[in-house]
């Protein structure tokens, strides 16, 4: 049998153990912070996601990790 990827519950994991760490990364005012990402959009999803409307986990875990990568870079740069 050929190697399977593992996919981990990523859209119950963003409504359960990691939502408060999310949901500070996802704030309009993180967002913002660098001016790169539209807050509004950003927010749609992750208000869509957390309803269960739709599954916006694959997106919302790409910006997550652009903030969290931005907030590291600006705590060692000093900013």
């Amino acid at each position: 049998r050929p190697k399977a990827g593992f996919a981990g519950p990523l859209a119950s994991w963003l409504r359960g153990p990691v939502k408060q760490w999310a949901g500070s990364l996802l704030a309009p005012a993180s967002v913002a912070a660098h001016g790169l990402l539209c807050s509004n959009v950003i927010q749609r999803y992750w208000h869509e996601h957390q309803r269960g409307a739709f599954d916006h986990s694959a997106k919302l875990w790409a910006v997550l990790m652009f903030q969290a990568w931005y907030e590291n870079q600006s705590l060692e740069a000093g900013v």
